[in-house]
């Protein structure tokens, strides 16, 4: 299964396959970018707080601010939940994801929520 990002709209979805086009909210069609494999690491885009669960380093094509994805490792994917406070992205590790790199501040201040 590969994740994709339509780079218009933002959406997020797991797929076996190239998901359809048309729907996108943003203007009439999506535009698919595959970020590569899913897996057991999750990383999370400085720039656009995407959060993903892959493999390895996701494709940095098609960041929604325009650019690059400047993606990060927060830790192995798990069932503790955490949101961090400054940038408000949520997360589910394997324990505390690591604090470095958050988009609204010099670093993620987590809080667990389950």
């Amino acid at each position: 299964m590969k994740n994709y990002q339509c780079k218009k709209c933002g959406t997020l979805i797991q797929s076996n396959s190239r998901p359809h086009t048309n729907g996108c909210p943003s203007g009439s069609f999506h535009s698919w970018v595959d970020l590569g494999k899913t897996g057991d690491y999750v990383y999370a885009c400085k720039a656009c707080n995407t959060v993903v669960n892959a493999q390895s380093h996701p494709n940095s094509s098609g960041c929604l601010k325009g650019g690059f994805h400047k993606w990060y490792k927060l830790g192995k994917t798990g069932n503790d939940t955490y949101q961090c406070e400054h940038c408000g992205i949520v997360v589910k590790t394997n324990g505390r994801p690591s604090s470095s790199y958050c988009s609204a501040a010099s670093f993620h201040r987590w809080n667990k929520l389950s």
